[in-house]
């Protein structure tokens, strides 16, 4: 069965200093590079 109850601590929220720290910011700049990418591909007959 699902849980219908959030999972974590209730108290958690997001935090950028968290982001910056865990160099997850490479991630944050990637992903719209990519998406960018795949819409030039779609929109120039690549697919």
């Amino acid at each position: 069965m699902p849980r219908l109850s959030p999972a974590g601590p209730a108290g958690s929220h997001f935090v950028w200093q968290r982001v910056r720290v865990n160099k997850e910011w490479r991630t944050c700049l990637a992903l719209p590079l990519v998406f960018g990418l795949l819409l030039l591909r779609v929109r120039l007959g690549g697919w």
